[in-house]
């Protein structure tokens, strides 16, 4: 499960100062002043999975100085860092010192950087009212190179000074005809989350409903306010009936009305799913209100999402058992074991470890159940996660979730990718510590930090 978890970048919002020393305290291998983070993030000697976590960190705790700490790492190909520096770079959308140097190597194109290079050069360059960075978008739309679709998202960047109205106004997908297609609707919607801005709102909310976000892009507009906090979306859900995709949106603004009554309505769809009533209805749909449900879970929900588990077996079992000739899909409810595992790493359940038991020695669904496990605080998670790392020795996602819950860096130095030599250690130290209290005291306090929310966070689906 490459890149399944990581760190998501949020601004707007600010740690209390007790969980933030408590998150440092937590991260030994990370340091914890600008200083100390540039270093960390510039130096050929970190690996690549902490490099990673400082670049995260430096952008989350110095947002106005991270940028040029930031900017050097842009000049490095080596797996996709400079990629990630300037997703972060546009997210932040703060001045810096580089513009003209780099608007001169993204007009020089392709012929010196990939793809992916120029896109990361312009994504450092777009922040509101950098006008000197305009030319050379202007040009790579005008001249179609096949950065043309995210020139133009970068450019409505730069021009919306106040409300996100240009960002808005971009169609929802264009670009298909290049093989390069940009889904704007997705990549302002998880921009304008990350920023938490209120004037989104402005913008989305009319008169306090709804309406305007569920008709934006086909609902998708709805994910734009779909942060924690939110009153005025869970106001907007609250008032009117709602699309499946606020209900997603809603859930996640964690105001516990509208997880109430998202529950609820769970309950009673996942009823009729168990009962064969709705296995009829269109399964997307059903995989909106399980997204939604499973994020809304609290322990009364728990008999309900086993009783879904075992639905979703039986209905393998009984295709696996139907005759060659009618067999079209041996694994009719895969779509929907991935959302509740996911759903499980993201909202934790005491019950976890009954829920899952039927995935427990199942080493392809490993890496959800350990992450899951670790976070409704079993370190029985641990030996899960080693299990998928064993199969997968590679996967910085795996390595990083073994960072942060054990505190342990076994991590090889520079650029060098984790082997079956990493796995090793982890199961050796695991088996040295995996069952102490120690241990289950530290999963315990990583939970009770972002630390857990930001390695879980990139799990959660859009539908």
């Amino acid at each position: 499960m490459s890149a399944a978890f990581g760190v998501l970048l949020v601004l707007g919002t600010a740690a209390p100062a007790a969980a933030a020393e408590r998150a440092a305290d937590l991260e030994p291998y990370l340091k914890s002043d600008f200083a100390g983070l540039a270093a960390q993030v510039q130096s050929d000697a970190t690996p690549d999975v902490i490099k990673r976590r400082a670049m995260h960190r430096l952008a989350a705790r110095f947002p106005d100085r991270a940028p040029e700490a930031l900017l050097p790492v842009l000049d490095k190909a080596a797996a996709h860092l400079d990629e990630s520096a300037g997703e972060l770079l546009f997210v932040l959308g703060r001045p810096h010192s580089r513009t003209a140097e780099l608007v001169q190597r993204i007009g020089r194109g392709r012929t010196v950087a990939s793809r992916e290079q120029v896109v990361a050069m312009a994504e450092a360059v777009s922040w509101p009212g950098n006008g000197a960075a305009l030319p050379v978008l202007r040009r790579m739309i005008a001249e179609r190179w096949d950065t043309a679709p995210e020139a133009k998202l970068f450019m409505a960047r730069i021009l919306d000074l106040g409300p996100p109205d240009r960002l808005l106004r971009l169609p929802a997908y264009e670009g298909a005809e290049s093989g390069t297609g940009m889904d704007y609707a997705r990549r302002v919607a998880a921009l304008l989350r990350a920023q938490r801005d209120p004037r989104a709102n402005e913008v989305l909310l009319k008169d306090g409903r709804a309406r305007k976000a569920q008709s934006q892009w086909d609902g998708v507009g709805t994910y734009a306010l779909a942060w924690p906090g939110n009153t005025a979306l869970a106001e907007a859900y609250l008032k009117e009936p709602a699309s499946t995709r606020l209900l997603v949106a809603a859930a996640r603004t964690r105001d516990e009305r509208c997880l109430a009554r998202i529950r609820d309505e769970f309950e009673g769809r996942a009823a009729a799913f168990v009962a064969a009533r709705d296995r009829q209805r269109p399964l997307p749909t059903f995989t909106w209100i399980l997204t939604a449900g499973m994020e809304s879970a609290d322990e009364k929900t728990a008999p309900t999402i086993a009783k879904l588990v075992a639905t979703i077996e039986e209905m393998r079992t009984t295709a696996e058992r139907a005759p060659a000739s009618k067999q079209r899909n041996l694994d009719p409810g895969g779509s929907l074991r991935d959302t509740l595992l996911r759903g499980l790493c993201l909202r934790p359940s005491p019950q976890a470890a009954q829920i899952l038991a039927p995935y427990l020695k199942d080493s392809r669904y490993a890496s959800l159940v350990g992450l899951a496990l670790l976070r409704a605080g079993d370190p029985e998670g641990l030996d899960s996660l080693l299990t998928a790392w064993k199969s997968a020795p590679g996967d910085d996602a795996l390595a990083e979730a073994f960072l942060v819950y054990t505190g342990n860096n076994i991590l090889p130095p520079g650029g060098r990718a984790c082997g079956p030599d990493c796995v090793e250690k982890a199961r050796a130290w695991c088996a040295r510590n995996g069952r102490g209290a120690t241990l289950r005291q530290r999963i315990g306090l990583v939970n009770k930090t972002a630390l857990s929310d930001d390695l879980v966070a990139p799990l959660a689906q859009w539908p």
